[in-house]
């Protein structure tokens, strides 16, 4: 009659989903009784009569039932299972329906570059809003997006967030000229290799917040910013960082901080009070995206065009959180919502080919090496679906020196055993949601 479908562990700002061949009931359970707290546990199941979806509380069954500790297997336990279990705990599942991998309310993905008759691009200048001019196209380095006069549906750029090639930009919005400007997003076009496609997108946040405001991050206090606290030295790339805006109530926002362009997300950050975030910049690949801008925007070393060189990590936040400068790509991102939640689903291993398989509904694609996102399409088979991707050449960086200039090289004539390809490594699809 029943049938176990999915299996869920809800953290305070995530969800792991499971497959029930992953693990059996007993183990399930043991997940609850780890160090870790604020974590609870949901079984879905199939009612095969109805065809219906139903989430079960599996850890207040834990501890008022014997069944999840006497059932050997999945199969067992569905067995046990009667109407009367069913209906005392049947429950909802924060964020999602029994069964389901995608979450009911989620930030969306718009491909800007291939989605038909609704995005109009151009290179410009968000503050004099200049655009397409060739003679001066080097100065203009912000990417615009604007909507089509179309039918189409289209997402509210107010609450959209630029990526370009993978990074996330400061977004901008003119009411004059009703477009999104991608702060620095045309200097991420620059790299013009043969064998690169530009990637443009929009994370759209409309389903789950109300408004979305973006504040600077500055070593000093200044208005409508983030105070970095801690001493910024060589030391604190080692450190966690406190944030604080006195001005800002995050009781009623959800903060995601950008830094470099790589997205912290909520389920990284502590929030001790109403007015400070800390995070932990070591924790991310922000030396390997500092690598990989230097290649985008072209910054070649050589005539050869073979090395590209960004900044060491302590001159580059030096330069970019210092008073009175609206970075394009360290800020923070304030979502008016009274919780965002995080789920990551691990793909096949990537290993930089056109297709892997997709047993996930789409969301973001991250590629958890850079935490960069990457435009995809998808196509359903009969036993799967298939997400196509660019087939990049490799990217190499030098080593993992955190102290150092960044680099990163195309087909380098040494052998050095540290060589990290920057284009390789897992996926995952990220859901952000609430």
């Amino acid at each position: 009659m029943y049938n176990v479908i999915k299996l869920y562990l809800h953290r305070t700002s995530n969800v792991n989903i499971y497959d029930p061949a992953e693990m059996e009931p007993l183990d399930f359970a043991n997940l609850v009784y780890s160090t870790e707290f604020n974590k609870h546990l949901f079984v879905a199941v199939e009612n095969t009569e109805t065809d219906t979806f139903i989430a079960l509380d599996y850890s207040r069954m834990i501890l008022e039932q014997a069944i999840p500790h006497n059932a050997v297997t999945w199969t067992d336990f569905a067995a046990s299972l009667t109407d009367a279990l069913i209906d005392g705990y049947t429950t909802n599942i924060p964020g999602y329906l029994p069964g389901k991998l995608q979450p009911a309310h989620r930030a969306l993905w718009w491909d800007v570059m291939s989605t038909l008759r609704t995005f109009d691009i151009s290179y410009a200048d968000a503050e004099t809003t200049k655009s397409n001019i060739f003679g001066i196209r080097w100065t203009l380095r912000d990417i615009k997006i604007s909507l089509q006069d179309t039918d189409t549906v289209k997402p509210d750029l107010t609450k959209c967030l630029p990526i370009v090639n993978g990074f996330a930009c400061r977004p901008q919005y003119n009411s004059l000229d009703k477009s999104l400007y991608g702060l620095d997003g045309a200097h991420l076009l620059w790299q013009t290799n043969e064998h690169f496609t530009a990637e443009i997108g929009l994370i759209d946040f409309s389903e789950v917040a109300s408004e979305v405001k973006i504040c600077s991050i500055s070593t000093e206090d200044q208005a409508n910013s983030f105070k970095l606290e801690t001493k910024f030295d060589q030391i604190s790339l080692i450190k966690s960082w406190r944030l604080i805006n006195k001005d800002i109530d995050l009781s009623q926002y959800v903060p995601i901080v950008v830094l470099c362009g790589v997205m912290l997300l909520p389920d990284s950050l502590t929030i001790p009070n109403a007015n400070t975030i800390i995070c932990s910049p070591q924790l991310h690949p922000i030396h390997n995206a500092l690598a990989y801008k230097g290649f985008l925007k072209a910054k070649s070393d050589t005539s050869a065009e073979i090395t590209y060189t960004s900044s060491s990590l302590v001159d580059y936040f030096t330069e970019q959180l210092q008073p009175g400068i609206k970075s394009p790509d360290c800020f923070v991102i304030l979502l008016k919502t009274s919780r965002l939640m995080v789920t990551k689903v691990p793909l096949d291993i990537w290993k930089n080919e056109i297709t892997i398989n997709l047993y996930t509904d789409e969301g973001l694609l991250l590629h958890n090496a850079t935490h960069t996102f990457k435009s995809y399409h998808t196509d359903v088979l009969e036993d799967r679906k298939e997400l196509t991707v660019q087939n990049l050449e490799i990217i190499l960086k030098t080593d993992e020196n955190f102290d150092q200039k960044q680099m990163a090289m195309v087909d380098p004539d040494c052998a050095h055993e540290k060589f990290l390809n920057l284009r390789s490594g897992n996926c995952s699809m990220l859901y952000l949601y609430n």
